[in-house]
């Protein structure tokens, strides 16, 4: 059986190998066996120990020496180590020999502290050429530099000022610790206390722990350089203050409040990322219960303005104070924001300004909402004037298509709909929306339905715009009433009918000829049917005072017709009444002629 190394037993168990005996024997023997080797690892209260066992006690050695006499009445002159001012509990010795106790090490005359001298070869001392002593160590306890009770397997110390300690905790895992005495309390600069700073290596990470307030990082200046010689000044203290690079901290007043700071050593928030001179970012600053993440501008012409974004209860909020307002801009590829493209550069695709407009297309909004484009013109709603309104204004360049606007509104009494085309509005029935020619969007397209005139005339269903009549319909009329209003102060009379000459109006009564007829199908009222009515060239033959021209259009007035028709009748109606009076007298002559014969 031999003590083999690591590597020469994992070659006797890899996959497919079949261990023997003896490579099983070996295994044994080279591990560590806590019983035979004397070794038992952390001391715990209640187990059993023998003589020459070794334990570890609040990060110490201690060796079990059961040839003490535990009454230590033997020993009072010169105890043990580890035994001084110690009073020893009764023997606990069971029948194999065995320990059994629950006194701490330090506490029991029978365990010794394992200390290092000189001279038990636990040093090597070497000196220099000139005597100066360079001390090399192979240490298996503690060493104390500026104290003879090290705590620690290296423990460097300074009474004033601190300490610091090098060992594995008691989990086995490497540590360095860093202590400060005399640190004023927080809030009370008369009481001090210590800080302590542990740097580990816990698995897979390194811990840095501590119950100091937090953590500073400095970035340390370049030192002085001697013109002179060239060479670079030797100096413990730097020319310039250092640098801070980062600040992670806790709250003085609510410890769990954190703060980091880069670039700053006092965060004003849970984050403060600061470049002097040119801005900030803060996460989470004041007391105020929003998630809250400001930038602030530190350059000497923006003031420190600044635009905050928030997670309330109900909503997330922006806010600024920039006078500008917000700026929602257009940018180029990553690569060129993240180079040399300022804030400033892009095309701006909204803005809300300070006054509370909103803009898209420009960073000037006149309005509460402005939209523009250079190239077709800008539709403003505005809330500003007394009556709200919706403005839309064509500006497209032309010279001789000069910016005309289009606007609907509501006062207290109307709605309004107002505009200075010269031509006035035309509504219009469209064709089917359609993704291809996208006729939603599309104003010149469609069947023109109702014309109103800049003069207050209106068409409806005509072909273009009415230029002489007040109301102008190309279809059928359906009304309940109609009115012709001749009171006297619309109206001056140039003569009656009953003047005219009787012979001529039964001559133009009998040219006037009624028809029936029936409309064509490019008009609107194709498929009415059969009509009777007038052509109008024959209506201005016989009555023109009836009949009105539209260019070479004509259409003539019924109310003239019947106007004239009236007279007519009347006249007809005198002619009728004569000649049943001159029947009736012809009647009652005959009947007085026949009386006398007889």
């Amino acid at each position: 059986m031999s003590i083999k190394s690591r590597l020469g037993l994992k070659s006797q168990f890899i996959q497919g190998a079949i261990p023997s005996e003896k490579d099983f024997c070996d295994l044994i023997d080279s591990a560590l066996n806590k019983r035979d080797d004397h070794f038992l690892g952390k001391w715990t209260p209640g187990v059993s120990y023998r003589h020459c066992d070794v334990v570890i006690y609040k990060k110490s050695l201690y060796i079990l020496d059961l040839t003490i006499d535990p009454q230590c009445e033997e020993n009072e002159e010169d105890p043990p180590a580890g035994s001084a001012d110690i009073e020893c509990d009764e023997q606990t010795i069971n029948e194999q020999g065995e320990l059994c106790d629950s006194t701490p090490p330090d506490q029991h005359c029978q365990w010794c502290l394992m200390e290092l001298y000189n001279q038990d070869n636990d040093f090597i001392i070497l000196t220099d050429e000139e005597g100066r002593e360079i001390g090399v160590a192979r240490v298996h306890g503690r060493v104390g530099i500026g104290t003879d009770q090290p705590e620690a397997r290296l423990h460097v110390t300074d009474q004033e000022h601190g300490h610091i300690l090098l060992e594995p905790n008691q989990d086995g895992e490497p540590a360095i610790s860093l202590v400060k005495i005399n640190v004023p309390v927080v809030g009370d600069p008369n009481e001090t206390e210590e800080k302590n700073t542990t740097f580990s290596q816990q698995d897979d990470r390194a811990v840095l722990q501590t119950d100091a307030l937090g953590y500073v990082f400095f970035q340390l200046p370049k030192p002085p350089v001697n013109a002179a010689q060239g060479k670079t000044k030797s100096s413990s203290t730097p020319a310039v203050e250092p640098a801070t690079l980062l600040l992670l901290s806790v709250d003085p007043d609510d410890r769990d409040r954190i703060r980091v700071g880069v670039g700053t050593d006092e965060p004003a928030g849970n984050l403060d990322i600061t470049q002097k001179g040119r801005g900030k970012l803060l996460v989470n600053p004041g007391e105020h219960p929003e998630q809250e993440l400001f930038l602030i501008n530190l350059e000497p012409q923006c003031e420190g303005q600044y635009v905050m974004t928030a997670i309330g209860s109900a909503a997330a909020i922006f806010t600024t104070d920039a006078n500008g307002g917000f700026r929602f801009k257009k940018g180029k590829d990553l690569d060129t924001a993240l180079g040399q493209q300022s804030a400033e550069d892009g095309e701006t695709l909204m803005t809300i300004h300070s006054s509370g407009n909103v803009g898209i297309g420009t960073e000037l909004p006149e309005s509460a909402l402005h939209i523009t484009d250079n190239e077709s013109g800008s539709v403003r709603v505005h809330l500003d004037n007394d009556n709200p309104v919706l403005s839309i204004i064509n500006e497209r360049p032309s010279p001789n298509a000069p910016d005309t606007y289009f606007a609907i509104g509501v006062d207290d009494e109307y709605g309004v709909m107002i505009t200075d085309a010269p031509s006035g509005i035309v509504i219009k029935r469209g064709e089917k929306k359609s993704a291809r020619f996208k006729h939603e969007v599309n104003i010149n397209q469609g069947d023109n339905i109702i014309y109103i005139h800049p003069e207050g005339r209106i068409g409806v269903s005509t072909m273009v715009s009415p230029e002489f009549y007040t109301l102008e319909v190309e279809g059928t009329l359906k009304n309940l009433s109609a009115y012709l209003e001749t009171d006297g102060s619309k109206i001056q009379q140039t003569g009656s009918l009953s003047d005219d000459d009787e012979v001529e109006l039964l001559k133009k009564l009998d040219k006037l000829d009624p028809i029936r007829f029936i409309w064509k199908e490019h008009t609107n009222c194709a498929g009415s049917g059969e009509q009777i009515g007038f052509h109008s060239q024959n209506v201005f033959e016989c009555i023109p005072e009836a009949v009105s021209k539209s260019g070479s259009l004509k259409s003539y007035n019924n109310a003239g017709v019947t106007a004239f028709l009236t007279e007519v009748i009347k006249r007809q109606q005198k002619v009728i009444d004569d000649l049943c009076e001159r029947v009736a007298n012809l009647e009652k002559d005959r009947k007085g002629g026949s009386g006398s014969r007889s």
